[in-house]
């Protein structure tokens, strides 16, 4: 398993369920397409991942505060 890898199944399989229990976001939302990479500008830092983006609209929510629910679980955790 290398370090993207790692990150996309804490997202998909730990925070997004887990948010999901404290009810910051709807349960079973779709995750197809989630992709952890590293960013096309190395200035953006090490990890780059579009959970936000691609769960948006099932979680009839704005990307930004989808993100910051899982940056605040990332901060926590």
């Amino acid at each position: 398993m290398n370090l993207f890898t790692y990150f996309r199944d804490k997202i998909e399989r730990e925070m997004l369920p887990a948010l999901a229990a404290e009810g910051k976001l709807p349960a079973g939302l779709a995750t197809k397409g989630l992709t952890v990479e590293p960013p096309r500008d190395p200035k953006h830092g090490d990890i780059s991942a579009n959970a936000a983006l691609v769960i948006a609209k099932s979680a009839n929510m704005k990307p930004r505060d989808v993100e910051e629910r899982i940056a605040a679980k990332f901060r926590a955790d």
